[in-house]
């Protein structure tokens, strides 16, 4: 595999079994850390388990997951571009933010606060947290006893960040969101993405973004120190805390391509932003691989306008050995979930067989034998104006990463090799016949067509068509993270991406994979949706499930009440989705 490639899914398939079984090892190691007045269980993994803390003796015991519990050893490089952040003011007022001249009546957590007038960006000083402890110390804006913090509401999505500079040794530090109830009780938070700024100077630190949940009635913002020493100061100014926008509209459709955009029915043009809700591609039934509707509502509530759905053709189709009676009706549920929701649900043909009888897996290539049937229906069944199920916010992605065949096979087909076990011969159908198997069914529904070599490539040839949208992957790091990932500079999607520039031009583009292999660290990930809003491209976060995350590309956490909330790595899609 070539630092381009992401990981197919074959591969997937085959390190699922081992990922669950090294998580499940990781998710029952627990380590003690006592702070102070908080006490914390918590799993080394992010999210694997809560952990309980109590934040004053006058508070109850309540859950707050540490999702940096294993914080970075260096800072990663900033986002190339803007991405999106926090859509109204800040909600920290008057000297919560400035501090000018107090502490703002932030509370100080095995540290000490005061006012320095030094170091300071601005003459209204800064905060000074003097750790107490040789271990996690915090800083906090205000909530009870010490003073008012701000309210809230469940669901809603906050974002906060902090500027800080340090002294002694480099720490690593990040930025963290705690959620309360009426009884002052802490109800749940997040600690964000965590970085080691440089000493004596001052460094942002990575925001970070959570969903309100249930019982919430106030939010107050914080940084923390993970390894201080006893004595040790650090300095904090520029507060932000703020309240997330709620993403974007409903589409309405049919939709159409005009020039380089997708326009609605109503005439407006629409940027496609969602997940990947992975799962039926390698299982035929619902709730197993985690393809659940509080997946789909959740993916709602981030502000997604666009689930991009894999399946497999060996389940669908009765030719099959496979073949699963249920799974189309399974299907046609997933798609109202999704639809019913004003959102774009995007089928993808993501594994077939080539014979019809052995498990079906990513090929080099669409199968001429039974992709174009399978199209055939699917396009009928959803996209044809006469058929019960016909749903004008359907699209259909043809071929998930054909690779390892030329781009003449990948335009009209023609006999390849697989590169995977058990290495068949086979005729591979090419994206135009399948592109013609759905406008044959009597559909004009959006076609989404991937790029050749894993999705890389821009075609040499364009498919002869209209409606046509094109795809591209791209994972810098699909297995490991650095130091282990070879790409030499693993945090730039624009290597791939600028490659595709002058076809975005003409040509409607959306980025339908993409991801980064720890759930800790989000700089890839806000990148790529930094480049695709500089350029009006859409997107789609890889993956989304509720009960079971393959366990690489994972970026969000389903706690028991069925919200999700983002790993470190998840906050840029909460962010961008947000921001509509």
């Amino acid at each position: 595999m070539d630092r381009h490639r992401p990981i197919s899914a074959s591969t997937r398939s085959r390190l699922w079994v081992l990922a669950a079984s090294v998580a499940g090892w990781v998710a029952a190691v627990s380590v003690l850390f006592s702070i102070g007045n908080v006490a914390v269980a918590s799993a080394p993994r992010p999210g694997a388990k809560p952990i309980t803390t109590t934040i004053t003796p006058s508070t109850t015991t309540s859950v707050l997951r540490a999702s940096a519990a294993s914080p970075s050893s260096t800072a990663s490089p900033a986002a190339t571009t803007s991405a999106p952040s926090g859509s109204g003011g800040n909600l920290l007022t008057g000297r919560e933010a400035t501090f000018s001249g107090t502490t703002g009546g932030w509370v100080g957590l095995d540290s000490t606060l005061s006012w320095a007038k030094t170091p300071s960006t601005t003459n209204n000083g800064s905060l000074q947290m003097t750790a107490t402890a040789s271990s996690w110390v915090y800083a906090w804006s205000p909530f009870p006893p010490s003073g008012p913090p701000t309210p809230a509401k469940p669901g809603q999505k906050f974002t906060g960040d902090a500027a800080v500079y340090l002294t002694g040794s480099p720490q690593p530090m990040s930025v963290g969101l705690v959620f309360l109830n009426s009884s002052n009780a802490q109800v749940g938070g997040f600690l964000g993405q965590s970085v080691t700024p440089g000493s004596s100077t001052w460094t942002t630190l990575p925001e970070v973004a959570y969903v309100a949940p249930p019982s919430t009635t106030e939010v107050a913002v914080g940084v923390v120190a993970y390894s201080a020493s006893v004595g040790q100061v650090f300095y904090v100014e520029s507060p932000t805390l703020t309240m997330l926008g709620p993403g974007s509209p409903v589409v309405v459709g049919p939709l159409h391509t005009s020039g380089n955009q997708v326009v609605q029915a109503n005439g407006t043009p629409v940027v496609l932003q969602g997940v990947v809700l992975e799962g039926l591609e390698v299982t035929p039934y619902l709730n197993d691989p985690g393809v659940t509707q509080q997946a789909v509502v959740e993916a709602r509530e981030w502000g997604a306008n666009f689930v991009r759905v894999p399946l497999g053709e060996q389940f669908w189709l009765s030719s099959n050995c496979d073949y699963v009676s249920s799974y189309q009706s399974t299907v046609d549920q997933v798609v109202n979930w999704i639809t019913s929701l004003g959102m774009v649900a995007l089928l993808d043909l993501h594994t077939n067989t080539v014979e019809g009888c052995e498990p079906g897996a990513q090929q080099n290539m669409a199968d001429a034998a039974q992709s174009p049937t399978f199209w055939s229906q699917v396009a009928g069944r959803y996209g044809n104006s006469s058929s019960p199920e016909y749903n004008p916010l359907v699209a259909f992605d043809l071929y998930n990463e054909p690779h390892d065949i030329s781009d003449s096979v990948w335009l009209d087909g023609g006999q390849t090799t697989d590169t995977f076990w058990p290495y068949q011969t086979f005729e591979a159908a090419g994206m135009q016949q399948l592109y013609n198997a759905v406008r044959g069914a009597g559909s004009q529904n959006l076609v989404f067509i991937s790029g050749n070599n894993w999705a890389n490539d821009p075609p040499s040839q364009l498919v002869s068509g209209t409606n046509v949208v094109n795809a591209v992957h791209y994972y810098t790091c699909p297995i490991s993270a650095p130091p282990s990932c070879s790409n030499p500079d693993p945090y730039d999607p624009s290597q791939d991406f600028n490659r595709w520039l002058s076809l975005s031009q003409t040509q409607p583009i959306v980025v339908t994979e993409f991801g980064w292999p720890s759930d800790k660290d989000g700089t890839y990930i806000a990148n790529v949706i930094a480049f695709a809003y500089a350029h009006q491209w859409g997107w789609s976060a890889y993956a989304w499930q509720q009960v079971s995350n393959w366990g690489g590309l994972t970026f969000e956490t389903f706690l028991s009440d069925g919200t999700a909330e983002p790993e470190p790595s998840g906050v840029p899609v909460l962010l961008g989705l947000s921001a509509g």
